[in-house]
């Protein structure tokens, strides 16, 4: 059985518990994937040149390779944060 044909088409989006106060399509259901995606995808873009990044400090030829490796850490914790953060909604929104 498909669970997402079994969904109504009209859903509450908005409000807490069960007093819902705004109501949608069923199509709202993807919209946590779909923004883990481009946070995810924007966050690649940073990994993959660190060098493109703009930095509040001027960042030393000797450190270069030190600061990339300290972005590029945070910047995959961050991708890991978001994920779960996203996860969490989404699995809230279905399985509430």
């Amino acid at each position: 059985m498909n669970r997402y044909s079994s969904i109504p088409d009209t859903i509450p989006i908005h409000g807490y518990g069960n007093n819902a106060d705004g109501f949608g399509s069923k199509k709202f259901l993807f919209l946590p994937v779909v923004l883990n995606l481009i946070i995810l995808m924007f966050i690649w873009m940073c990994i993959r040149k660190p060098d493109s990044m703009k930095f509040s400090f001027e960042v030393k030829e000797e450190d270069k390779a030190k600061t990339y490796y300290m972005l590029q850490m945070v910047l995959v914790v961050i991708a890991i944060f978001v994920t779960i953060m996203t996860t969490l909604l989404f699995s809230d929104v279905v399985y509430g």
